[in-house]
């Protein structure tokens, strides 16, 4: 599969901080022919085996947090003895962390998810490090509010301890 020279080299040159994906990610049954996981780029769907590829070449540059805002890309599953899917993928390129959802999100409720999560950060950064996962945390409360399970859809793969610190 070719990919796009642009995707190759913002995939390559990132070093630090935070790349967020938002669109489609799909999960195929094994026996369909298709990657079992992808996500929809603008011309081409884009798998975990691609991805490696691309960072392999960029691994040692840094350790970039992903967080991919589409449906199903926070889905695993054991196949051919390995565990499979985007964020074993993503944490084996070399990133320090990974956030993405467990099944079909709702439009509004991942915007809002995603607008909270960067928010809690940027608020709570200007007293010292923040927990990744406290943040998480809070903005998933945001379920008792509106009741819907988007909010609770986000899984994250990585260092339970993780801190964002201000550069």
């Amino acid at each position: 599969m070719a990919i796009s020279p642009s995707f190759e080299k913002l995939v390559g040159e990132v070093s630090t901080g935070f790349i967020h994906f938002s669109g489609h990610g799909e999960v195929n049954q094994p026996s369909s022919g298709r990657p079992v996981f992808a996500i929809d780029l603008v011309d081409q769907s884009l798998d975990p085996d691609t991805w490696a590829a691309l960072v392999a070449a960029a691994h040692g540059k840094g350790n970039p947090f992903y967080f991919f805002n589409a449906c199903d890309t926070g889905r695993s599953q054991m196949l051919g003895g390995f565990v499979q899917g985007w964020g074993p993928a993503v944490l084996a390129g070399g990133a320090s962390g990974f956030i993405g959802g467990m099944w079909p999100l709702t439009d509004r409720a991942a915007a809002a998810f995603s607008t909270d999560f960067y928010g809690g950060i940027s608020t709570r950064i200007k007293d010292g490090p923040v927990y990744l996962a406290e943040i998480l945390q809070d903005v998933r409360r945001e379920f008792y509010q509106t009741g819907d399970p988007t909010y609770l859809a986000y899984t994250f793969y990585g260092n339970a301890n993780l801190r964002i610190v201000a550069q």
